[in-house]
């Protein structure tokens, strides 16, 4: 069950990532803003890195976010 868990949060990255922003993933999910950070601070604790760097005005990719993002994508 946690590696279903695990893909969902995996796609939930992705999606911000693409999107550019976590209210835009959260909108398109049907769930809050608050949740997705909240899901993709689990994540980033659950690997040990943090992925993004998040605030009111900005949202990119770290280094590891960056190397994690380009080698999942094709299993995304």
């Amino acid at each position: 069950m946690r590696k279903n868990n695990d893909l969902a949060a995996w796609r939930l990255f992705f999606r911000v990532v693409d999107l550019g922003s976590i209210s835009k993933a959260a909108n398109e999910a049907g769930v809050e803003p608050s949740s997705v950070s909240r899901r993709i601070t689990q994540l980033e604790a659950q690997v040990g890195v943090q992925l993004l760097v998040r605030s009111s005005r900005a949202l990119y990719l770290t280094h590891a976010g960056q190397q994690a993002y380009e080698r999942i994508e094709s299993l995304i």
